[in-house]
């Protein structure tokens, strides 16, 4: 990184919430620095992700984590 470079958003954190705004706003045309201190979803996200468990919901919440589980893949 030099004096030169500039971004619309800059981002602390690879976690799930992290990496779905960057690469989301990435996409939308944006200039973004994503900033993590290890591996992406080393730290909370990638301790706590076992609550995200489609086939144990049922309705609108397992299609929510369903959508989830989709968008990590994703990423």
């Amino acid at each position: 990184m030099n004096q030169d470079d500039s971004y619309d958003l800059i981002i602390v954190g690879a976690g799930i919430h992290g990496a779905s705004l960057a690469y989301y706003s990435a996409q939308a045309g944006q200039r973004v620095l994503l900033i993590e201190e290890s591996r992406p979803a080393s730290g909370a996200s990638g301790h706590a992700f076992g609550w995200i468990n489609a086939s144990a919901l049922s309705g609108p919440v397992q299609q929510f984590a369903q959508s989830v589980i989709d968008d990590y893949r994703h990423l």
